[in-house]
């Protein structure tokens, strides 16, 4: 159903420019992770655009989800993460699935981090957006495209609209990447050469009294409470 496609890249659109960044699509761009680096509560959604029509896909898929987060890297859940694993529906699956979604599942070996699955298809938008909006804190709400009447050229359109921005957000922080590697390189450099000439014009660079009066590494003086001096040589 293409109306709910619209509804798919309406989420993603709204959450990406509501401090959430995309960090994973698929191929077929059906599922799209985003992450929310909040210091208190960091999150992370899946939003996948899928329609099952028995509740154990929803459970093979759902228990897919839960082993692959267990198993991912560079992604810190601290001791309240979280992860929103939303489906999103033409329709439900045609037995009983609502027990599947009912508790939030507890992620092993992190304090309090919990995944919790939502399923959001045409007969509960007005109850599950609700829901999922106060859960991320973005304002969501599902909006009928007005510029035509094909749902599907609307999902299209907003799926370019969608990879589109998240090209070039995607090439804005490699470039911030590659440009402060040399800048704190250039920095560090700096740094050393003024520490180089105002030992120089305090006495010399080889001179223990000159070194030591200025944090070179000493151990009475470590012993004797100034750990500092285990930092300063590098510089």
């Amino acid at each position: 159903m293409g109306t709910m496609d619209v509804l798919f890249w309406q989420l993603v659109q709204r959450l990406s420019r509501g401090g959430y960044r995309i960090v994973r699509m698929s191929e077929q761009a059906d599922e799209v992770w985003l992450e929310s680096n909040h210091w208190r509560r960091p999150t992370l959604i899946r939003l996948v655009r899928a329609d099952f029509d028995w509740s154990r896909s929803l459970r093979l898929d759902m228990e897919y989800t839960w082993q692959f987060v267990q198993q991912m890297r560079g992604w810190n859940f601290s001791k309240a993460g979280r992860v929103i694993n939303v489906y999103v529906m033409a329709y439900p699956p045609v037995d009983d699935w609502e027990f599947l979604v009912a508790e939030p599942l507890p992620l092993s070996g992190v304090s309090d981090g919990v995944l919790h699955t939502l399923l959001l298809h045409s007969g509960n938008m007005g109850d599950v957006l609700p829901r999922l909006a106060e859960m991320t804190g973005v304002a969501l709400r599902f909006e009928p495209p007005v510029e035509t009447s094909d749902p599907f050229v609307a999902a299209e359109r907003l799926k370019r609209e969608v990879v589109r921005e998240w090209r070039r957000r995607r090439e804005e922080e490699r470039r911030i990447f590659e440009y402060g590697k040399p800048m704190f390189t250039r920095l560090f450099i700096v740094v050393q050469v003024a520490m180089f000439l105002v030992l120089e014009w305090s006495g010399g660079s080889t001179n223990p009294d000159v070194l030591i009066h200025y944090g070179a590494k000493f151990n009475p003086l470590i012993e004797a409470g100034e750990w500092w001096r285990l930092l300063t040589p590098m510089f």
